[in-house]
C-alpha cells in the first residue's frame, strides 16, 4: 500500500512540477482532485479492459492497448482542466 501512494504522491509532484509547471505551493484540494481522478480512471480501464475482452472478444494485449489510450488522454484531459486549472 505505501509504494501505491509513493507512486501517487510522485505522479503528483511530476505533474505539478514538470508537466504543468505549477508554481507555488500545492493545495490539498489538487492532491484530492488528483487522487479522485486516478481512481476513477483506474474504475473506467477496468471496466473497458473487461468489456473489450469479453464482450467484444478483442484480443487481451489490443484491449490493454486501446484501454491505455483511453487511460492517458482521460488522465491528461482531467488533470489539465480539473486538477490544475489553467
Amino acid at each position: 500500500m505505501r509504494i501505491l501512494w509513493c507512486g501517487v504522491v510522485n505522479s503528483y509532484l511530476l505533474n505539478r512540477t514538470w508537466t504543468f509547471q505549477q508554481q507555488g505551493k500545492g493545495k490539498k484540494h489538487e492532491f484530492f482532485k488528483f487522487t479522485v481522478l486516478n481512481i476513477f480512471t483506474l474504475i473506467v480501464t477496468s471496466f473497458l479492459l473487461t468489456v473489450f475482452h469479453y464482450k467484444f472478444n478483442i484480443s487481451l494485449p489490443y484491449s490493454k492497448v486501446l484501454v491505455t489510450l483511453v487511460s492517458v488522454g482521460l488522465n491528461y484531459i482531467g488533470t489539465r482542466f480539473w486538477v490544475f486549472k489553467p
